[in-house]
Parts: structure tokens; C-alpha cells; sequence
């Protein structure tokens, strides 16, 4: 009996067992549709209004301690470096890291005009931090899913 290679496509799903399937997180770290780079827009113009809106506060002095601060920092710029990935398709690795420090600049400047808070150099640092850790981890991601092989049938010993 011959199995054609439409039988064996829909029979065997072609990424069983990964939670999502390797051509589609590729696609969105390599060429994302447009709703999602306009959503990761939105999403990272929200992040960055909250948090000059909130740093502004009274509340926000003493919100986070030392050394958490510094953690803070890092996360807040991964995910605005994770977005600004999704927003530029994975190109232009050095402006996103570049606005996250402008970002991180900008965010200590304010501080240092409010009471009870201030600028620190430490914190911009802790800031790119997070921004390198993001892309770097979007670039060693996108590395990876170009490099693995994919699953064929004929690689499961199914010949057409």
C-alpha cells in the first residue's frame, strides 16, 4: 500500500510534542504579522506611559528597595526590549538597545527633578542589562530555529 504525502501531513501533526510549532515562533521572531507588531507597539508605548506616570508619584519613593531596584530595572527593559523585537521584526538590534538606554536615561533624568527620588548611573546600566539580555536571547532564539533542522516524513523512515 502506498501512503501519499497528504495522508501522512494530516495524520502525523508535523511538530508533535513542541507547544508551539517551530515555523510559526519563527515567524514571529523573524517577520511578525502586522497586528502583532501594532500590538507591541501599543503594549511598549503603555509600559513606557506607566512607568514615567507612576515614577512620578508620591508612592513611587522607596517603592523598590536595593538592592531589587536593580531588577526591576533589568525586567522592565527586557520587556521593553522584547517588544521593540517584535515591532522591528528582529532587525535593527542596536537601536533597540539604544532606545532602551535613551529610555533608561530619560526615566533617571526625571527622578532626579522629584523628591525623595534620584538619578543613579547604576540603574541605567541595570537597565541595559536587560535590554542586552533580550536581544541577545531574541537573537540566539532566531539563530536556533533557522539552524534546526525540520521533521520530513521521509526523515521517519515514511517513503511517499
Amino acid at each position: 500500500m502506498r501512503v501519499s504525502q497528504n495522508s501522512i501531513s494530516m495524520a502525523t501533526p508535523p511538530h508533535e510534542g513542541h507547544p508551539l510549532p517551530r515555523p510559526l515562533l519563527l515567524a514571529c521572531l523573524t517577520n511578525p504579522s502586522r497586528p502583532l507588531r501594532v500590538l507591541a507597539a501599543v503594549i511598549a508605548l503603555g509600559v513606557v506611559v506607566n512607568l514615567f506616570h507612576h515614577g512620578a508619584q508620591p508612592y513611587a519613593v522607596g517603592a523598590v528597595t536595593p538592592p531589587w531596584d536593580k531588577l526591576a530595572h533589568i525586567a522592565l527593559h527586557f520587556v521593553v526590549a522584547s517588544l521593540l523585537w517584535v515591532l522591528f521584526s528582529g532587525r535593527h538590534r542596536v537601536g533597540m538597545v539604544v532606545l532602551c538606554a535613551l529610555l533608561a536615561v530619560a526615566d533617571e533624568a526625571a527622578q532626579s527633578f522629584m523628591p525623595g527620588r534620584s538619578a543613579e548611573v547604576v540603574d541605567v546600566l541595570a537597565s541595559l542589562v536587560g535590554a542586552l539580555l533580550a536581544v541577545s536571547m531574541g537573537t540566539l532564539m532566531q539563530r536556533a530555529l533557522m539552524r534546526a533542522p525540520t521533521r520530513h516524513p521521509t526523515s521517519e523512515g515514511i517513503q511517499p
